[in-house]
């Protein structure tokens, strides 16, 4: 029911007999979904939050509260009560609530990214506005990287003089392997690098916890996709000026 790793005790703990208790109450509700539905599972992960305040898997029943409900600033406030969770004993849970944050209040406003790339140019999505652009965080060590560069470049070619931009946000380490794969890949566009994988700073910034990563930026210069991975071309035909 709950996105959640189950106990692993194996004899039936208090907290497994709790959760347990909880996954009977509530897995009646499941197929009629809707308002009662949303409404215990929050109020079940409460009650194990209290009386198991120490176990960070009844955290995990509030994450996944937070993808249901459909008001924005409730989901807000969960997020931001799990982001001041103590690090050493939810770090998990605080991770993720920051990441999740940091998606639902960055959606649809300016993405303030801007550098110098290794090839000089500067960059600046804060004044890209009358074009889209694809911020790419990526690294040469990573296999979906490497293949998702391919279509990556295909729509780059095909779009580039319609204003489609990419940035690529590099998350190597090595420079040598890093220059290797950009001549060898013939990569045109500006890319980020500073050989500290992930916390580059950018990718620290913008909580990036997995690669690769494509957001798109639209032509008013707004954040408006996180996850622009397998159909990136009709996304960017829908948001290229005049279309």
């Amino acid at each position: 029911m709950f996105p959640l790793q189950s106990p692993a005790e194996t004899k039936d703990s208090p907290y497994k007999l709790a959760y347990k208790a909880l996954v009977r109450q509530i897995e009646p509700l499941k197929a009629e979904g809707g308002e009662k539905y949303r409404a215990e599972i929050l109020k079940g992960g409460r009650r194990l939050i209290k009386e198991f305040p120490d176990e960070t898997r009844s955290w995990t029943i509030i994450l996944h509260y937070v993808e249901l409900t459909p008001n924005r600033e409730e989901k807000l406030g969960l997020l931001r009560e799990m982001a001041a969770l103590p690090e050493k004993t939810h770090d998990y849970v605080k991770r993720r609530a920051e990441c999740r944050l940091l998606e639902v209040e960055s959606l649809g406003k300016p993405l303030d990214i801007k550098f110098t790339a290794v090839d000089g140019r500067q960059v600046d999505l804060t004044k890209t506005k009358g074009k889209v652009a694809l911020v790419y965080f990526c690294a040469s060590w990573c296999p979906p990287c490497v293949k998702e560069y391919v279509g990556i470049k295909a729509v780059y070619d095909k779009y580039h003089d319609q204003g489609f931009e990419v940035v690529g946000i590099s998350l190597d380490q090595n420079e040598e392997q890093f220059k290797r794969y950009t001549v060898a890949k013939k990569i045109p566009w500006p890319q980020h690098f500073e050989g500290n994988g992930f916390t580059n700073s950018i990718a620290v910034a913008q909580r990036i916890i997995s690669i690769p990563t494509l957001w798109l930026v639209d032509k008013n210069g707004n954040l408006v996709d996180r996850s622009a991975r397998g159909d990136l071309e009709e996304k960017v035909k829908k948001l290229l000026p005049g279309d």
